[in-house]
């Protein structure tokens, strides 16, 4: 067997779905810009791991049931005008 496809198979075996996929564009950049082997190795892993995470994310959205997402960016200004104190005005 080849060794990327041993690797892949490895990595999959190990279930790194995410790190199989992307190996191989992984070990061109690491060419590329010349990574050591942790530098690659480091990379890999962190990509797999934020997949993970970003696959987890959407589940526990899904699990919510919120009628709809909304990003934190658009309550700054709900915020502000919920914290600002009434202004009196003089009768």
């Amino acid at each position: 067997m080849e060794t990327m496809a041993k690797l892949k198979t490895t990595l999959q075996a190990l279930q790194l779905p995410t790190a199989a996929d992307a190996l191989n564009e992984f070990l061109m950049k690491a060419e590329e810009k010349q990574w050591t082997n942790q530098e690659l190795l480091d990379r890999l892993l962190t990509h797999e791991l934020h997949s993970r995470e970003h696959k987890r994310w959407e589940k526990h959205l899904k699990l919510a049931s919120f009628p709809e997402y909304l990003p934190l960016e658009g309550f700054g200004s709900l915020r502000a005008a919920l914290h600002q104190p009434e202004t009196i005005q003089p009768a």
